[in-house]
């Protein structure tokens, strides 16, 4: 592993770590979800810098499927997050408050739920694309690769319960423009939830990568 994708590595990562933090807003707060954000547009503009390179590796190889869907969640994920940003800074209320966005607040918030959700299910579905090439040797047992398929399916099982208790499809289409806070769910709770859903999100591009690439080696063959 070079030191150069340890950082990419470390990067990625700690977008990741970030996001279930960012959900959860009515819990944390305005001030903590705002600086958390900040947070995480620097750490998404170093991701995309460190990466330039790739992407345009990316854009000029269309001949296979796996970078076909690559190359169109990564963009997907890039329009989604600038999106979010710009409603995120009309929306904000302690940092980056602007007078001048007031009139488009009611609008703002309903796009701004719905990018935010489909970049919770997007960017580790991206990342999961990424790095299933890294990870794809810690399937060279029988043992290792029974081991993989139960987690796989423990962590899908918990993603699929978070994202019904936490109602993110009404995010994802527009069917709420605010965020649904269950007293009976503890703050620690909720933040487990988007945790399995981001697990559940990387397991998934995990498999669809493996799956593309056989599709992909099965055509070279033929």
């Amino acid at each position: 592993m070079t030191n150069r994708f340890s950082l990419r590595l470390c990067v990625c990562l700690t977008c990741l770590a970030l996001l279930p933090f960012l959900f959860p807003y009515a819990n944390y707060g305005d001030y903590f979800h705002e600086i958390a954000a900040t947070l995480t547009a620097c750490v998404v503009a170093v991701h995309l810098w460190y990466n330039r390179r790739w992407f345009a590796r990316l854009w000029n190889r269309t001949n296979h499927w796996l970078p076909r869907v690559s190359k169109l969640i990564a963009f997907a994920c890039f329009a989604l997050f600038v999106i979010q940003f710009l409603s995120g800074v009309a929306l904000s209320k302690k940092l980056f408050h602007v007078p001048l966005f007031d009139a488009w607040i009611a609008q703002a918030r309903g796009i701004h739920l719905s990018c935010s959700h489909w970049l919770l299910l997007l960017v580790p579905l991206h990342s999961g694309l990424c790095l299933s090439w890294r990870i794809k040797r810690l399937a060279s047992t029988k043992g290792r690769r029974i081991i993989k398929g139960v987690v796989s399916v423990l962590l899908l099982a918990l993603a699929s319960r978070a994202f019904l208790r936490q109602k993110i499809t009404s995010y994802l289409f527009l069917k709420s423009a605010f965020i649904f806070v269950d007293p009976n769910l503890s703050t620690t709770t909720v933040t487990l939830d988007f945790i399995a859903l981001i697990l559940g999100a990387l397991v998934i591009g995990y498999w669809l990568a493996r799956t593309l690439a056989r599709k992909q080696s099965r055509t070279i063959d033929q």
